[in-house]
């Protein structure tokens, strides 16, 4: 087993992804991932690692990890404060910091990781490398790639937005529409779900419908695929709480 904060489980070469996470301590351990199969575990480090900017992010090797924990040690540590701010310094002219989740593509060639300063980093699998960095706000919880690969369903919980970035990950384009493809979450509060801020956003498998879980209880179906995002179905926090 493994004490970590988040942490993301990949079967190399596979078309599967596991993604487990906790508020403050996970136990995760790799479940129905064959001993045979070989996998990566990605781990976020929100440590600062340069002023007020920065962070980790370690990779191990699966096998090695399940084998001996105690003794594992990272195939690769990148330190956020390098080549990784320097895409997003470029591209969005602000510090990026603290990682926090990382989803994977369905086909599993590239990486989503939100960060608590509001970027969406794109990250190529095999090289690990930075592909490209958006900034969408004051903060991304989450950042949720579509099965179909044409969107990334990000949670902007301080501004209580629902952001929709198109993503073309052959030509590297991933863009989005700051009226268009933004929900304001907050104008939808009341008596029953009286805090939007958006935590978690999951789509189906037909990328049409995410599920929007709230900072205050209650949960959002959002169309996705809508021109304008709409919300097909409410839950209130007496129903979910």
């Amino acid at each position: 087993m493994i004490l970590s904060w988040h942490i993301f489980i990949m079967e190399v070469g596979m078309k599967k992804s596991y993604l487990m996470f906790g508020i403050i301590l996970s136990v995760v351990m790799a479940w129905g991932i064959p001993s045979s199969e070989a996998y990566e575990v990605w781990i976020t480090d929100q440590s600062d690692t340069a002023k007020e900017s920065g962070g980790f992010l370690y990779v191990y090797n699966g096998a090695e990890l399940a084998a001996d924990p105690a003794k594992a040690k990272p195939t690769l540590t990148i330190d956020v404060a390098k080549e990784i701010n320097d895409v997003c310094q470029k591209s969005t002219q602000k510090n990026v910091r603290r990682p926090h989740m990382i989803f994977v593509t369905k086909d599993q060639t590239h990486a989503l990781v939100s960060f608590l300063s509001g970027h969406v980093l794109v990250m190529d699998t095999v090289s690990k490398k930075p592909i490209a960095c958006l900034s969408t706000g004051k903060n991304v919880h989450a950042a949720w790639p579509t099965p179909d690969q044409s969107m990334v369903i990000a949670a902007n919980i301080p501004e209580k937005k629902l952001i929709r970035i198109w993503t073309n990950y052959q030509t590297g384009t991933f863009s989005y529409d700051p009226i268009k493809d933004v929900l304001d979450l907050k104008a939808l509060e009341s008596g029953e779900r009286p805090d939007n801020a958006p935590i978690c956003p999951i789509t189906e498998a037909t990328s049409t419908h995410a599920f929007v879980t709230l900072r205050g209880g209650g949960l959002l179906v959002v169309n996705v695929k809508d021109t304008t995002m709409k919300v097909t179905t409410t839950l209130t926090n007496n129903e979910i709480h």
